[in-house]
């Protein structure tokens, strides 16, 4: 089996299961440390300061790995992948087991978030190959449910078993469990096929990208890009603040806040981990449903950011009346904005699809959680005498509440808004090929079987017609406009596939050309692709023509720089004048058939 076909069902289900175990673990090891601060700071003596601070390294070491992170699942695969950083969890989970100061648990707890950074991204690396677009975000939201289930098993479990076990040997069982992960992911992964044959044979000059500086000019690109620049502050602090609430700060509001005992305060992050489980779950199983009514990731996070915001006010507000239950309401609407990631690549050109971009911004969700625990040990560090219990501990959340409404305003609800976020230019972008002689591929990333894009210029075109029509015409099309800039996309509807699925990658597509004006191009009028594109086309920004043929095609390419309208009646008249007898002369005609007499010879030869 190689990386680059669809699973059967029976074979995804089996490599999703392998993954979501690793990444159980890494949850687990990730989360409990906060059950166990208490053990640790009578044991080893630690200040809050120092709890703080060895919470951060986690994430330290777990930021650290990114950006190279995501050229080697690019270059390497996710099995190559997982299995050489979970060997450096488990390396991790020992020396934290073995360690006889905070300088040991320190050097454990970053080498555990080095050795489990790739445990989620590798998966969700490799279902962009082996799912189709609708499973992709159930898959994704059922990761984070598995890993909302590690942070369970991390809270009442881990207290119910420290007086029976002890917590040295559940580190040691831990590095057990993580090791036996490795085990199934050998063998049931499949092989990852290189998404990029070479730089020659790409017809373009090798890239330094091997090297720190090759890595640090593809990301720039990435970290350049205006999609990127309005999604990363949502994560950053969105995202990034639920979970630095759920691993880092949670524990000790509860604790030294709302006055809560440890095991009061233990059972109120059990509940916090259940309602993110449920959560993930929920949404695992309604976003298919949801993408096939037309309501994207991106609508999804306009809609549900805003009430995020007013339940972090709400905790802010309360105080130490906010318990564990304002939490819940706060972990179970801020994954909003986690559910995009699957799609959010597809902005990208493919070769930054597979590790580049969704690294880019996995490195900044980290970095805001080592900010929060260094920030921690900080403000401990300069406490007055009682700080920990003034009203002056709420001030990570005050700091927040701000930070997350700037971004929201300038991305959510202003000119700029993520779901009208429109893909820049061909020649903002770095090509693989220049874009005179680009020739894109079948099923190019994460795009839905017998999809093919091209980037966007002024009206777009998508062509949706019987497998292999529609590929078949683009390819034509690519060979005549070769030096085109406009988005040029196909879909081929495969024989028994059900009209329902059709339309969800359509809308996929039409999410990928953007918001400008769309001629959608099907092939026989009450047929299934033609009523596929009936209910995808609105009348404003997008109309519809049947009867495509290449005339049609070519004569709209030609004038895609015009308004719709324009194009529209341009494509109709090329598609109709295109078709028509040529006349042979006699001459010509008896040519033909000395030509024919002499093959029908040859032949017969």
């Amino acid at each position: 089996m190689t990386g680059h076909e669809v699973l059967p069902r029976r074979a995804a289900v089996i490599v999703f299961l392998a993954f979501a175990f690793a990444y159980f673990l890494s949850a687990l090891v990730r989360a409990v440390t906060a059950t166990l601060a208490p053990t640790l700071a009578q044991e080893f003596a630690l200040s809050s300061s120092d709890l703080g601070l060895l919470a951060g390294g986690f994430f330290l070491g777990f930021a650290a790995t990114q950006l190279p992170l995501g050229t080697w699942l690019d270059r390497h695969g996710p099995r190559k992948v997982a299995l050489g950083f979970l060997g450096v969890a488990v390396a991790g989970s020992l020396v934290f087991s073995v360690a006889t100061g905070f300088s040991g648990l320190l050097a454990g707890r970053m080498l555990c978030g080095a050795g489990v950074s790739a445990c989620l991204m590798a998966p969700l690396t490799g279902y962009r190959r082996w799912l189709e677009p609708t499973a992709q975000m159930r898959a994704n939201s059922w990761m984070l449910m598995t890993g909302s289930l590690g942070m369970v098993a991390s809270t009442l479990p881990v207290q119910w078993a420290l007086p029976v076990v002890g917590w040295r040997p559940l580190f040691w069982g831990l590095a057990a469990l993580i090791a036996l992960s490795m085990v199934v992911i050998a063998l049931w992964v499949p092989a990852w096929a290189a998404p990029l044959r070479g730089a020659a044979h790409e017809g373009r000059a090798p890239s330094p990208g091997g090297g720190a500086a090759g890595v640090a000019a593809g990301y720039s690109e990435v970290w350049r890009h205006p999609y990127f620049q309005r999604l990363v502050p949502l994560g950053f602090f969105v995202y990034g603040g639920m979970v630095a609430m759920q691993t880092l700060w949670a524990g000790p509001w509860m604790q030294r806040v709302a006055g809560y005992t440890a095991l009061e305060s233990a059972t109120g992050l059990f509940w916090i981990n259940v309602s993110m489980l449920c959560t993930f779950w929920t949404w695992g199983m309604v976003t298919p449903w949801l993408l096939r009514k037309g309501l994207d990731a991106n609508r999804l996070m306009t809609a549900g950011l805003p009430l995020c915001l007013l339940v972090l006010l709400g905790i802010i507000l309360a105080g130490p009346q906010a318990g564990g239950v304002p939490g819940r309401c706060f972990v179970c609407h801020a994954p909003s904005c986690r559910c995009r990631s699957p799609q959010w690549p597809w902005r990208f050109p493919r070769s930054w699809r597979g590790g580049r971009c969704p690294r880019t911004t996995s490195s900044s969700l980290r970095a805001c959680l080592w900010c929060s625990g260094a920030l921690a040990w900080r403000w401990m560090r300069l406490r007055p005498p009682g700080w920990i219990r003034c009203p002056h501990f709420r001030a990570p959340w005050r700091c927040t509440w701000p930070a997350t409404l700037a971004p929201m305003r300038g991305s959510c609800w202003g000119g700029g808004a993520i779901m009208h976020c429109k893909p820049p230019h061909h020649e903002d972008l770095p090509t693989e090929r220049p874009a005179s002689a680009r020739r894109p591929r079948a099923n190019d990333g994460a795009l839905p079987c017998g999809a093919q894009v091209m980037t966007m210029s002024s009206t777009s075109i998508l062509i949706i017609a019987h497998a292999p029509l529609a590929h078949a015409l683009r390819e034509c099309a690519l060979h005549v406009f070769a030096d085109c800039g406009d988005s040029v996309a196909a879909l081929d509807v495969q024989p028994n596939q059900p009209p329902e699925e059709s339309l969800a990658q359509a809308r996929i597509l039409l999410d990928r050309l953007g918001p400008d004006s769309t001629l959608v191009l099907t092939d026989v009028f009450g047929a299934t692709p033609c009523n596929v594109a009936q209910r995808l086309v609105d009348g404003v920004r997008s109309r519809l023509v049947t009867g495509v043929n290449l005339p049609m095609l070519l004569r709209a390419v030609s004038y895609r720089a015009e308004p719709l309208d324009s194009v529209v009646t341009r494509a109709v008249v090329g598609g109709t004048q295109g078709v028509m007898q040529v006349a042979i002369s006699a001459p010509q005609n008896q040519n033909r058939r000395t030509v024919h007499d002499q093959d029908s010879h040859d032949h017969q030869q």
